[in-house]
């Protein structure tokens, strides 16, 4: 992974305004035309999980899962102070439905991997971690997000959340 700066990371979580809600140009129902767009996530941007707590993107066009991976997808952890730390995300991607969708394919779930010891230090996520979500957006061929029809994400989406300290 690469390390960014902390004002890099401000001007990264500043430009995205997709985390606390509808994206600007996303619309509610968009399967057949426009542009395939982040909707929006869970947790909002800013907002805090459990340590087993999935990750929700909801997107204006069902997915391709086949596009979902960590490089389509980017976790960057941050310290309490909010500097880079070199920890590997882990986890698995699961497609689910959209809250009124009667099918599944609009919602990426990000499913992290449950700690196995009695500290929970080593499990996909970390108690007491800020994250940096990026979701790659553009023409990369295999680091971006595609709908079902092989478009690709229209516009990249950055979010942070936080997971709850402890062992909760």
């Amino acid at each position: 992974l690469r390390l960014l700066s902390l004002a890099t990371l401000a001007a990264l979580a500043a430009c995205s305004g997709s985390g606390s809600g509808a994206a600007t140009t996303a619309t509610g129902d968009n399967r057949t035309g426009g542009d395939f767009l982040v909707f929006k996530t869970d947790p909002v941007n800013g907002g805090s999980v459990f340590l087993n707590d999935p990750i929700a993107i909801d997107f204006t066009k069902e997915i391709n899962l086949d596009s979902a991976s960590l490089l389509s997808m980017s976790f960057q952890a941050l310290d309490q102070l909010g500097n880079p730390v070199t920890e590997l995300v882990t986890g698995t991607f699961l497609l689910s439905k959209r809250p009124g969708d009667e099918n599944i394919g609009r919602r990426l779930l990000f499913v992290p991997r449950f700690a196995s010891n009695n500290t929970y230090d080593n499990g996909g996520l970390r108690s007491g971690r800020r994250y940096l979500v990026q979701l790659i957006g553009g023409t990369g061929a295999n680091t971006v997000l595609r709908d079902r029809d092989g478009k690709p994400l229209a516009q990249p989406a950055t979010f942070t959340f936080s997971t709850r300290e402890g062992t909760q």
